[in-house]
Protein backbone atom coordinates (compact mmCIF):
# COMPACT_ATOMS: atom_id res chain seq x y z
CA UNK A 1 0.00 0.00 0.00
CA UNK A 2 1.48 3.61 -0.88
CA UNK A 3 -0.29 7.18 -0.24
CA UNK A 4 -1.06 7.18 -4.07
CA UNK A 5 -3.57 4.57 -4.04
CA UNK A 6 -5.73 5.69 -1.19
CA UNK A 7 -8.76 7.68 -2.03
CA UNK A 8 -10.29 10.08 0.22
CA UNK A 9 -12.28 7.78 1.94
CA UNK A 10 -9.57 5.56 3.19
CA UNK A 11 -7.80 8.88 4.74
CA UNK A 12 -10.97 9.93 6.34
CA UNK A 13 -12.61 7.39 7.36
CA UNK A 14 -9.56 4.77 7.76
CA UNK A 15 -6.39 6.69 8.36
CA UNK A 16 -7.70 9.33 10.74
CA UNK A 17 -9.27 7.45 12.84
CA UNK A 18 -6.56 4.77 13.29
CA UNK A 19 -3.67 7.21 13.75
CA UNK A 20 -6.13 8.97 16.71
CA UNK A 21 -6.32 5.39 17.64
CA UNK A 22 -2.64 4.84 17.77
CA UNK A 23 -2.05 8.57 19.76
CA UNK A 24 -4.44 7.49 22.46
CA UNK A 25 -3.06 4.70 23.19
CA UNK A 26 0.48 6.62 23.12
CA UNK A 27 -0.76 9.22 25.61
CA UNK A 28 -1.48 6.52 27.75
CA UNK A 29 2.25 4.71 28.24
CA UNK A 30 4.39 5.40 31.21
CA UNK A 31 6.11 9.03 31.20
CA UNK A 32 9.52 7.50 30.86
CA UNK A 33 8.24 5.44 28.05
CA UNK A 34 7.26 8.73 26.50
CA UNK A 35 9.95 10.73 27.67
CA UNK A 36 12.19 8.69 25.84
CA UNK A 37 10.53 8.96 22.40
CA UNK A 38 12.01 12.09 19.64
CA UNK A 39 9.77 13.40 17.09
CA UNK A 40 13.18 14.26 15.91
CA UNK A 41 14.70 11.08 14.78
CA UNK A 42 11.55 9.90 13.25
CA UNK A 43 13.06 8.57 8.97
CA UNK A 44 10.31 8.29 6.25
CA UNK A 45 10.62 5.04 6.70
CA UNK A 46 9.07 5.30 10.59
CA UNK A 47 6.27 7.97 8.86
CA UNK A 48 5.67 5.45 6.39
CA UNK A 49 4.70 2.65 8.95
CA UNK A 50 3.19 4.69 10.91
CA UNK A 51 0.59 5.43 8.49
CA UNK A 52 0.13 1.52 7.00
CA UNK A 53 -0.18 0.87 11.29
CA UNK A 54 -2.59 3.90 11.28
CA UNK A 55 -4.85 2.37 8.37
CA UNK A 56 -4.92 -1.19 9.26
CA UNK A 57 -6.07 0.54 13.04
CA UNK A 58 -8.74 2.09 11.52
CA UNK A 59 -10.24 -1.12 9.88
CA UNK A 60 -10.24 -2.32 13.59
CA UNK A 61 -11.78 1.03 14.73
CA UNK A 62 -14.46 0.79 11.87
CA UNK A 63 -15.20 -2.89 12.68
CA UNK A 64 -15.54 -2.07 16.65
CA UNK A 65 -17.16 0.94 16.53
CA UNK A 66 -20.09 0.31 13.54
CA UNK A 67 -22.16 -2.57 16.32
CA UNK A 68 -21.47 0.36 18.97
CA UNK A 69 -23.02 3.11 17.51
CA UNK A 70 -25.77 1.00 15.62
CA UNK A 71 -27.20 0.14 19.02
CA UNK A 72 -26.60 3.76 20.65
CA UNK A 73 -28.23 5.30 17.50
CA UNK A 74 -31.02 2.81 17.03
CA UNK A 75 -31.78 3.07 20.89
CA UNK A 76 -31.91 7.31 20.36
CA UNK A 77 -33.13 7.34 17.09
CA UNK A 78 -35.77 4.61 16.45
CA UNK A 79 -35.31 4.51 13.08
CA UNK A 80 -32.53 4.96 10.11
CA UNK A 81 -32.97 8.35 8.18
CA UNK A 82 -33.06 6.81 4.51
CA UNK A 83 -36.39 4.57 5.86
CA UNK A 84 -38.00 6.94 8.16
CA UNK A 85 -37.83 9.68 5.20
CA UNK A 86 -40.13 6.88 3.50
CA UNK A 87 -42.22 6.34 5.70
CA UNK A 88 -43.14 9.59 7.12
CA UNK A 89 -43.16 10.63 3.13
CA UNK A 90 -46.28 13.61 2.56
CA UNK A 91 -48.76 13.47 -0.36
CA UNK A 92 -47.31 15.04 -3.83
CA UNK A 93 -44.10 14.98 -1.94
CA UNK A 94 -40.33 13.95 -3.64
CA UNK A 95 -40.16 11.28 -1.05
CA UNK A 96 -43.99 9.83 -2.04
CA UNK A 97 -42.73 10.22 -5.71
CA UNK A 98 -39.25 8.56 -5.08
CA UNK A 99 -41.18 5.99 -3.15
CA UNK A 100 -44.05 4.93 -5.94
CA UNK A 101 -41.00 4.76 -8.88
CA UNK A 102 -37.91 3.10 -7.54
CA UNK A 103 -39.35 -0.11 -8.15
CA UNK A 104 -40.41 0.36 -11.69
CA UNK A 105 -36.72 1.29 -12.25
CA UNK A 106 -34.95 -0.85 -11.27
CA UNK A 107 -37.50 -3.17 -13.24
CA UNK A 108 -39.38 -4.86 -10.58
CA UNK A 109 -42.69 -5.60 -11.74
CA UNK A 110 -45.51 -5.84 -9.39
CA UNK A 111 -46.72 -9.26 -10.20
CA UNK A 112 -47.32 -10.60 -6.78
CA UNK A 113 -43.74 -10.52 -5.37
CA UNK A 114 -43.06 -8.87 -2.25
CA UNK A 115 -41.36 -5.97 -3.46
CA UNK A 116 -38.21 -4.12 -2.39
CA UNK A 117 -37.87 -3.83 1.59
CA UNK A 118 -36.42 -0.36 2.72
CA UNK A 119 -32.95 -1.91 3.10
CA UNK A 120 -32.74 -3.06 -0.52
CA UNK A 121 -34.33 0.31 -1.90
CA UNK A 122 -31.26 1.86 0.17
CA UNK A 123 -28.52 -0.08 -1.11
CA UNK A 124 -29.86 0.03 -4.81
CA UNK A 125 -30.11 3.98 -4.41
CA UNK A 126 -27.13 4.02 -2.89
CA UNK A 127 -24.93 1.37 -5.77
CA UNK A 128 -26.50 3.21 -8.54
CA UNK A 129 -25.39 7.08 -7.20
CA UNK A 130 -22.24 5.79 -6.15
CA UNK A 131 -21.26 3.86 -9.81
CA UNK A 132 -22.17 6.99 -11.92
CA UNK A 133 -20.72 9.61 -9.60
CA UNK A 134 -23.74 11.44 -9.04
CA UNK A 135 -24.92 13.94 -6.17
CA UNK A 136 -23.20 14.73 -2.66
CA UNK A 137 -24.47 11.60 -0.37
CA UNK A 138 -21.18 9.72 -1.10
CA UNK A 139 -19.64 13.01 0.58
CA UNK A 140 -22.36 12.84 3.39
CA UNK A 141 -21.58 9.34 4.21
CA UNK A 142 -17.77 9.65 4.23
CA UNK A 143 -18.61 12.76 7.16
CA UNK A 144 -20.64 10.57 9.10
CA UNK A 145 -18.74 7.18 9.34
CA UNK A 146 -15.76 9.51 9.76
CA UNK A 147 -17.86 10.84 13.37
CA UNK A 148 -18.99 7.68 14.10
CA UNK A 149 -15.35 6.32 14.30
CA UNK A 150 -14.58 10.10 16.36
CA UNK A 151 -17.51 9.91 18.76
CA UNK A 152 -16.92 6.30 19.63
CA UNK A 153 -12.92 6.70 20.27
CA UNK A 154 -13.29 9.77 21.95
CA UNK A 155 -15.22 7.79 24.57
CA UNK A 156 -12.99 4.98 24.65
CA UNK A 157 -10.25 7.89 25.40
CA UNK A 158 -12.00 9.72 28.33
CA UNK A 159 -12.92 5.85 29.72
CA UNK A 160 -8.78 4.83 29.25
CA UNK A 161 -7.80 8.13 30.47
CA UNK A 162 -10.17 7.97 33.43
CA UNK A 163 -8.58 4.51 34.49
CA UNK A 164 -5.10 5.87 33.82
CA UNK A 165 -5.66 8.63 36.23
CA UNK A 166 -7.31 5.97 38.99
CA UNK A 167 -3.81 3.63 38.28
CA UNK A 168 -1.39 6.93 38.50
CA UNK A 169 -3.13 7.96 41.99
CA UNK A 170 -3.40 4.36 43.58
CA UNK A 171 -0.36 2.76 42.45
CA UNK A 172 2.91 3.67 40.81
CA UNK A 173 2.09 3.89 37.30
CA UNK A 174 3.01 7.25 36.48
CA UNK A 175 1.62 8.79 33.47
CA UNK A 176 3.17 11.43 31.70
CA UNK A 177 0.09 13.84 32.63
CA UNK A 178 -0.28 15.53 36.00
CA UNK A 179 -4.39 14.99 37.50
CA UNK A 180 -5.13 18.15 36.56
CA UNK A 181 -4.32 17.56 33.01
CA UNK A 182 -5.65 14.34 32.78
CA UNK A 183 -8.71 15.48 33.91
CA UNK A 184 -9.11 18.36 31.07
CA UNK A 185 -8.05 15.64 28.73
CA UNK A 186 -10.82 13.56 30.39
CA UNK A 187 -13.17 16.18 29.74
CA UNK A 188 -12.69 17.37 26.71
CA UNK A 189 -12.57 13.80 25.11
CA UNK A 190 -16.30 13.89 26.62
CA UNK A 191 -17.18 17.25 24.80
CA UNK A 192 -15.96 16.17 21.64
CA UNK A 193 -17.57 12.71 21.50
CA UNK A 194 -20.85 14.60 22.14
CA UNK A 195 -20.48 16.88 19.45
CA UNK A 196 -19.34 14.17 17.00
CA UNK A 197 -22.44 12.15 17.61
CA UNK A 198 -24.77 15.29 16.96
CA UNK A 199 -22.89 15.79 13.84
CA UNK A 200 -22.63 12.09 13.14
CA UNK A 201 -26.64 12.42 13.25
CA UNK A 202 -26.80 15.35 11.32
CA UNK A 203 -24.67 13.88 8.36
CA UNK A 204 -26.73 10.72 8.35
CA UNK A 205 -29.62 12.27 8.38
CA UNK A 206 -28.57 14.91 5.16
CA UNK A 207 -27.35 11.66 3.47
CA UNK A 208 -30.54 10.22 3.34
CA UNK A 209 -31.93 13.29 2.02
CA UNK A 210 -29.47 13.61 -0.55
CA UNK A 211 -30.26 10.02 -1.67
CA UNK A 212 -34.08 10.32 -2.24
CA UNK A 213 -33.08 13.85 -3.74
CA UNK A 214 -30.02 13.28 -6.01
CA UNK A 215 -31.64 10.16 -7.65
CA UNK A 216 -35.10 11.77 -7.57
CA UNK A 217 -33.60 14.80 -9.59
CA UNK A 218 -31.28 12.95 -11.82
CA UNK A 219 -32.67 9.58 -12.64
CA UNK A 220 -36.63 9.88 -11.95
CA UNK A 221 -37.35 12.98 -12.70
CA UNK A 222 -35.63 12.45 -16.32
CA UNK A 223 -37.44 9.51 -16.74
CA UNK A 224 -41.22 11.15 -15.40
CA UNK A 225 -40.18 14.08 -17.99
CA UNK A 226 -39.45 12.00 -20.67
CA UNK A 227 -42.81 9.94 -20.51
CA UNK A 228 -45.01 13.12 -20.31
CA UNK A 229 -42.86 14.15 -23.27
CA UNK A 230 -44.00 10.98 -24.93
Amino acid sequence: MNGHNLTVYDFVVDLIPGVLAILIVVSLLPAETIGGLDLAEMTVGSSALIVVLGYFVGHLVQAVASPIDKKVYIWRQDHYPFEQALAEARDDSVEERFDENIERFFSLDSDGSDGLNDYEVFKLTQSYLWNNDIGRAQRFQVLYTFLRSVWVLSVAGAVLHLLGLVASECTGYQLVWSPLQSTVIIGVLVVAAGIAYLRRVKYHKMMADALIFDFYANVLGQEDDREAAT
